[in-house]
């Protein structure tokens, strides 16, 4: 701390020391009152501050007095705390306070409040300790605001305290003359009432009758340890009356900053200070009481709740006492020994419910999110309530079965005095009960029915128990138990319990703290992981008690999480799944039947839990009124939710809690059957929005959009965490055995969906899932679409180490699948595979490979004659005009594919004429396949032209020439106006990434301009990317190797050297050699050449020259010879 000019205000309140700065002096009347307001709303402030919770820890300092607060004069006057040595930093969880011992005291005897000097070692002293002292600070404050220095002030309080001491103190802190705030209790009062009247006789236009209110504010931090107010109370209260024009926003956003949340159990806050109570009293505006709600602060007088009409207990006779079986049931002993935390909000609602006169509420929600605690907290404040008149008999009675009932009932009547009949059957139970019940001079009484998931049971209840006479409230799963009591349009009467609310609120960490041994807890970050995953107070309270038992510390729970060494919360679900499933299993008939409802929760628990439209349900449940019915009956019991338009959400660990009781229940086969069924949905709806949207134009169709599939891509996602689980499972053709219903469908969907993976780059996603589904299915209707998937999978991943062998696996596939094609005759799936294996080879630096396999697909071909396209058919096959169009299409791409990747390599290792050559033959042939595609109007005409286009823009690149550097530019530029004006519901990660991709070659264009501006412009584009692609993808992407690369060439030719060299240790830039380009929708990669592949080279441009030569002779022969042995092969098929 800097040093203080000006000393303490302990000397300040004795004789102030001239200022030294201006012109203002103290004896100015105005001056002093505006420093004196001022330095009461700074040190408030202060102290409001020092009590904040942070970081999960609360401060108190415990000496604030006059000599512990000093004056600073620069840059402007101000008073500031200092001297922490007694301060502290506590968790609140472990009380805020400290206890006062022979070796820990603290506080100076003159400030501390009365409740130090009681219970000495065993009182805990935290934040009202500083209230109290510093109200008695403030109250110096306004007497030297009323009076100044004269005598008649500050001299004349302090000579009234030591004159009226009472409560002699023996301790050996007493000092010999007590001029104590705690000592004269009744002198402090009464000086607070003389400082009230001197200013209300002032003239209100001297600007002082404002410290009126302030007068009031100190009586409060001058009251009993549990009626004191806080600190952040008085700071607003402060800064509304020295602030009088401030705007309600600014009002309301300082409340906002400064208060605190209510942190203690709502059981150990029933005669504490009550914010809430102090605003509604102090006719606080709107805007303040529902900033205090939002902080879990509640009006929870018991005394508002409905008084019975019925006699009062007479407190006067024995026989008027209230009973109570509240302490005689295992549930209830666990709730006297626990903290209540949070659930404010139902205790509040429990009240008002009671207080509009209802006689029985409801509380239902799933099981374990505290609704027992919550009604045992309401019932047992009738005990010993602060009213007296507000006493109540509290009957607990246990309601899970009949059984259970009646014992509970025999309970209260040996605890009643009540004439017990002498024999112990139902029926004179219930009867001897409830005439107790219902005889007036029982007095009021209210009864907690825990549990009651019957509805049979409900039903007698309802007939048996006088009603109307007592209150009660009622505990259950299930909702349609509560409409056995009361009508279903009565909204106050059922209170539905969800789960906590996350972080910041903090009601799930109170109660972890408060179960766990401290010691394991390794810091906040930790805890807050974990609770953050367990939404119920029963998980919270259950993974604490392991915790406890195995000595698992908070840190190691999250590495073990995060590294899924371990999933001990998963298997807190686990444990927990039959708890949560309760109210649907005891209809069931035997242990291998399931229910409608149960199975329906299994499909829902396949897909995203936030979004199930009925609809989606509809594709496989048929009968629209049955499916409502199992709906109804799972919202009923808390499991699901229902939104707008009947669209559906559950909670997470509710679909893991379900589907692990499947898997224990059932096995893996019924878990695979109920992902089957979830995919089958899926396929189903899309196939049917698909051909709502499939119009016919102009004798084409409209291409089914990837924007389509994006909605079903959460739902999707969901089968790719249930394939990584058991991907090890699948491929040891354990599930080859099962037998799935739908499982044909079921691969459509898979094959459908895993498109989106590879359209935004997610190869790892799409093969997962496509090789979990190829090693359980041995079916022929979706074999061919699902490996041809598989294969453009692998291909489509960039190459590392882990797929050195995926070559191996595209040709291995491939071949498989062209031997099917032939033995079956399907010469479309033959020209189709063909096709992607030379592609196969282009791709993998084999252009003569990929040049033989194109050249064995002769019998049809496109040629472009004065601009326009035809169809040159040399061997009639059975396939329709239209498909012979588009195969000769593709066979023009791939045409022009091969030229490119042979000019590429020609250029790596020189051979530039030749490689211009073969550029130049690559765009011709692209060129000719967009006139084909307009000529013939086909299928996907727009987004096949613009691919190619790129494709062209790429060797424009290439060539490097201005002219087609300019065309190259241009073509980028529209297309990525397209991406641009894309719909704003495209996936938004994929859209900004594309556009990237396509920027990242204008960038390429730019620095092969060769000129000072444009390979700044590019320096600047791809250092900005580059930091956007690491951040999204990481360092080793293909794209953000990509990006890396272009940038190392552009900063070599501007001679940065440094930065180059960064770029190649950090992207390992010095290992790629040659560029596989970016089309489409595919991301660029470089690719490390192997030694074969690098002798190929080597051997082919060797003869390079050669080559050229005999290009055309080459080719006419080879398509011949490749013609006959493709006739030959198809006779002997």
């Amino acid at each position: 701390m800097p040093y203080a000019q000006a000393g303490s205000m302990a000397t300040w309140l004795k004789s102030p020391a001239p200022l030294t700065r201006g012109s203002a002096t103290w004896e100015n009347d105005s001056f002093l009152r505006h420093h004196v307001r001022t330095t009461m709303l700074g040190l408030v402030s202060a102290l409001a501050y020092i009590h904040r919770e942070i970081n999960g820890m609360i401060g108190f300092h415990h000496d604030i007095k006059p000599d512990n607060i000093i004056l600073f004069v620069d840059p402007k006057l101000v008073w500031k705390i200092c001297d922490f040595g007694t301060a502290n930093l506590k968790d609140p969880k472990e009380g805020t306070g400290t206890a006062c011992t022979t070796a820990n005291y603290f506080g100076t005897y003159t400030y501390r409040p009365p409740e130090y000097f009681i219970d000495q070692g065993v009182a805990m002293h935290g934040r009202a300790f500083d209230v109290y002292s510093l109200g008695c600070v403030m109250l110096e404050l306004a007497t030297v605001f009323t009076y100044g220095w004269k005598p008649e002030g500050l001299t004349a309080f302090q000579r009234k305290r030591q004159d009226a001491s009472k409560r002699p103190y023996s301790g050996n802190l007493k000092p010999p003359i007590d001029i104590s705030f705690h000592n004269s209790p009744e002198v402090v009062k009464s000086w607070i009432e003389h400082l009230k009247n001197q200013n209300q006789s002032v003239e209100d236009s001297n600007g002082v009758s404002d410290i009126v209110p302030v007068l009031d504010i100190i009586s409060e931090m001058l009251m009993s340890r549990y009626e004191r107010i806080f600190a952040w109370e008085v700071e607003m209260d402060l800064y509304e009356i020295f602030n009088p024009h401030a705007s309600v926003d600014e009002q309301a956003e300082r409340l906002r900053n400064i208060v605190q949340p209510s942190v203690q159990p709502l059981d150990q806050t029933k005669e504490q200070h009550n914010p809430m109570r102090r605003a509604i009293s102090h006719s606080k505006r709107q805007w303040y009481t529902e900033i205090l709600q939002g902080r879990d602060w509640n009006y929870s007088a018991r005394s508002l709740s409905r008084r019975s009409a019925r006699m009062l207990f007479d407190l006067d006779h024995s026989n008027g006492r209230p009973c109570t079986n509240l302490g005689k049931t295992a549930t209830t002993q666990h709730f006297r020994s626990a903290h209540f935390f949070g659930r404010h909000v139902i205790h509040e609602k429990i009240i008002s419910g009671f207080q509009r006169h209802n006689t029985v509420i409801g509380l239902y929600g799933k099981s374990g999110v505290g609704k027992s605690h919550s009604a045992y907290y309401y019932a047992s404040g009738f005990q010993d309530p602060k009213d007296p008149q507000d006493r109540k008999h509290t009957l607990w009675v246990d309601s899970k079965d009949w059984n259970s009932i009646t014992g509970s009932f025999w309970e209260i009547l040996s605890i009643t005095g009540a004439p017990r009949p002498t024999e112990r059957d139902t029926l004179s139970i219930v009867t001897s009960l409830s005439e107790w019940l219902e005889e007036a001079k029982t007095g009021p009484w209210i009864m907690v029915l825990d549990g009651l998931e019957d509805e049979d049971v409900a039903d007698k209840l309802n007939q048996i128990l006088p009603i109307s006479d007592g209150e009660i409230l009622i505990t259950t799963k299930n909702k349609i138990i509560l409409t056995k009591f009361f009508d279903v349009n009565s909204k106050d009467c059922f209170i539905r319990m969800g789960d906590l609310l996350p972080l910041p609120d903090l009601t799930a960490s109170y109660i972890f703290d408060s179960h766990i041994n401290r010691d394991l807890i390794t810091n906040t970050e930790s805890r807050d992981f974990l609770v953050e995953r367990l939404p119920l107070p029963a998980l919270i309270i259950s993974m604490a008690k392991h915790m406890n038992r195995t000595d698992y510390t908070t840190q190691t729970l999250q590495e073990d999480e995060c590294s899924g060494a371990n999933h001990t919360i998963e298997q807190q679900y686990s444990d927990f799944s039959k708890r949560l499933l309760s109210p649907l299993l005891p209809s069931l008939p035997n242990s291998n039947t399931i229910t409608g409802e149960l199975n329906i929760l299994g499909e829902m628990s396949c897909l995203n839990h936030t979004r199930i439209e009925f609809t989606l349900l509809q594709q496989v449940h048929t009968k629209p009124d049955e499916l409502q019915s199992y709906l109804s009956t799972l919202e009923q019991c808390s499991l699901i939710s229902m939104g707008e338009n009947r669209v559906y959400s559950m909670q997470h660990y509710v679909q893991v809690a379900v589907l692990q009781w499947f898997q224990i229940g059932r096995g893996d086969e019924r878990i695979l059957q109920l992902h089957a069924t979830a995919l089958r949905m899926l396929y189903k709806q899309y196939i049917r929005e698909t051909q709502k949207r499939h119009r016919k134009v102009n004798g084409k169709s409209r291409v089914p959009s990837r924007l389509w599939k994006l909605p079903y891509k959460p739902h999707f996602d969901r089968f790719l965490e249930y394939a990584r689980k058991n991907t090890a499972k699948a491929k040891s053709n354990r599930f080859l055995s099962y037998r799935i219903n739908g499982i044909d469908v079921m691969v459509a969907a898979i094959v459908t969906f895993s498109k989106l993976y590879l359209e935004e780059h997610r190869y790892d996603d799409a093969i997962c899932v496509l090789e979990f589904v190829d090693a359980i299915y041995d079916g022929h209707e979706r074999r061919y679409e699902l490996k041809r998937l598989l294969i453009r999978a692998y291909f489509e991943k960039p190459l590392r180490d882990e797929y050195n062998d995926k070559w191996d696996r595209i040709f291995k596939l491939s071949r498989e699948l062209i031997d099917e094609a032939v033995k079956s005759k399907n010469m479309e799936r033959k020209w189709a595979l063909v096709l992607d294996l030379t592609r196969f080879y282009s791709e993998s630096h084999q252009p003569d490979k990929a040049l033989r396999e194109l050249n064995s697909l002769w019998m049809f071909k496109l040629n472009v004659e004065d601009g326009e396209a035809k169809l040159d058919i040399k061997m009639d096959v059975d396939l329709n005009r239209f498909k012979k169009q588009e195969l000769a299409v593709q066979w023009k791409v791939e045409e022009g594919r091969v030229n490119f990747v042979d000019a590429k390599l020609r250029m790596h290792q020189g051979f530039d004429k030749s490689a211009a050559k073969r550029i130049q033959t690559a765009i011709s042939c692209w060129q000719d396949a967009i006139r084909g595609i307009a000529s013939w109007q086909l299928d996907y005409d727009e987004e096949w032209t613009w691919e190619l286009k790129e494709m062209i823009a790429d060797a424009y690149i290439d060539i490097g020439k201005q002219k087609e550097l300019e065309e190259a530019e241009e073509i980028l530029e529209h297309l990525l106006q397209r991406r641009i004006q894309a719909p704003d519901h495209e996936n938004a990660d994929h859209a900004a990434k594309r556009r990237w991709d396509i920027e990242c070659k204008k960038a390429n264009a730019w620095i092969k301009r060769g000129d000072e501006h444009h390979r700044k412009r590019a320096i600047e584009l791809l250092r900005n990317h580059l930091q956007k692609y690491e951040n999204i993808y990481g360092g080793q992407d293909a794209c953000t190797r990509n990006c890396a690369y272009l940038l190392r060439w552009a900063l070599s030719t501007d001679s940065q050297k440094e930065e180059v060299q960064q770029l190649e240790q950090k992207y390992q830039l010095r290992k790629m050699s040659a560029v596989r380009v970016d089309t489409a929708e595919r991301s660029g990669q470089y690719l490390s050449l192997s030694h074969y592949s690098l002798l190929l080279i080597l051997a082919t441009y060797i003869l390079g020259h050669v080559l050229d030569a005999v290009w055309g002779k080459w080719s006419g022969k080879h398509d011949q010879a490749a013609g006959n042995e493709l006739s030959r092969q198809l006779e002997m098929s």
